[in-house]
């Protein structure tokens, strides 16, 4: 009985090894710090508040900005960098107007979304684009299978250009 236990027990930890996630709770870490699986399907239910459900494509770019959006946290923490919170309250601000402009209001989880991104331009934008595409090669992210794969060659980093507080990027803008 014990060896049969002994080789379940061996399985079990070779399918959690492969899976490349620690917990089914979790939709990713990033080097160390975990993206919940929670907080991803609330993202989702945010955003697809703002009219028609994303697309499957979709649903993994907002796995992958979540993911961006942590590097950035972290690299900011690691510089020391604070983004002084009427500044990303006045570029949340133009993101909520330029919304509006289009007939689109964000509130809830797509404000949420919204924030984070807007956060991490900033961030972006204090530490330099360089630093940035550093950071996002050097860390180390356990991406969930379920909500994609992950490598740091294919990911477009976020674009962070200022001018009136508005906030773009090459291919990770908030859909």
């Amino acid at each position: 009985m014990k060896k049969w236990s002994i080789a379940v027990l061996g399985v079990v930890l070779a399918m959690v090894a492969l899976t490349g996630c620690q917990s089914p709770k979790a939709m990713a870490y990033v080097n160390g710090t975990q993206i919940s699986a929670e907080q991803y399907e609330q993202t989702i239910a945010g955003l697809n508040d703002l009219g028609q459900p994303l697309s499957p494509e979709d649903r993994g770019g907002v796995a992958t900005n979540l993911i961006q959006f942590e590097i950035v946290r972290q690299l900011g923490a690691d510089q020391g960098i604070t983004i002084p919170q009427t500044q990303q309250d006045a570029a949340l601000a133009d993101q909520v107007n330029q919304a509006a402009q289009a007939g689109v209001e964000l509130k809830g989880g797509s404000l949420d979304y919204y924030r984070q991104y807007t956060e991490a331009t900033l961030l972006i934008q204090a530490a330099g684009q360089q630093e940035a595409a550093k950071a996002l090669q050097e860390a180390t992210v356990e991406l969930n299978p379920k909500y994609g794969a992950w490598s740091a060659d294919e990911q477009g980093l976020m674009s962070a250009q200022s001018g009136k507080g508005s906030l773009s990027s090459t291919d990770a803008q908030p859909r």
